[in-house]
């Protein structure tokens, strides 16, 4: 018997009046518990062009999720830190106001390196918000050395169009 173990992660898309199947589901799976190691969080200052999150030590093998959200979407964002390559899983905007967005990157490494999270944000003038979280027990061996993956989900509820995120495991009390 196994005691698998799954933290699936929702990112909504716009929704509206017809179903939308632009939905985004990041499921992780292994067969030891995912444990979230430790968080840090951030906010820049009005008018900023990079937002630099308080220094960590990721270790070989963790998952390190970034989540993002700005009231200005900047152009040619950027993301990079910890000596890893971030990789955008899933970016949605406001139905309503374009300009105000989320987004969700990902990053995994054999030597990832203790320092910071920096993301870049040319002609950013609105404060932009972003944590990230540590993950082990995730099986990155998988898929391009990284077991999340961003895959349809549809239809999204009603209230998707207000930047509705869902976050549940599918295993009872798995975190």
């Amino acid at each position: 018997a196994s005691s698998a173990t799954s933290l699936q992660l929702v990112v909504a898309g716009t929704g509206g009046a017809t179903a939308a199947t632009d939905d985004k589901t990041i499921t992780i799976t292994d067969l030891l518990p995912v444990t979230a190691v430790e968080s840090i969080s951030g906010c820049d200052a009005p008018g900023s062009t990079s937002l630099v999150l308080p220094s960590w030590t990721p270790q070989s093998g963790e998952l390190l999720l970034l989540g993002m959200a700005w009231r200005n979407k900047p152009a040619a964002r950027t993301v990079s830190g910890n000596g890893l390559t971030w990789t955008l899983v899933a970016e949605r905007d406001n139905d309503r106001v374009s300009a105000i967005g989320i987004a969700l990157y990902r990053a995994s490494g054999a030597s990832p390196t203790a320092g910071s999270i920096t993301i870049d944000m040319p002609g950013n003038t609105l404060p932009v918000y972003a944590a990230a979280v540590r993950l082990s027990n995730v099986d990155t061996a998988v898929n391009q050395g990284i077991e999340a993956v961003a895959t349809a989900s549809g239809p999204a509820a009603a209230d998707d169009a207000n930047m509705k995120v869902a976050v549940t495991t599918v295993t009872a009390n798995a975190m």
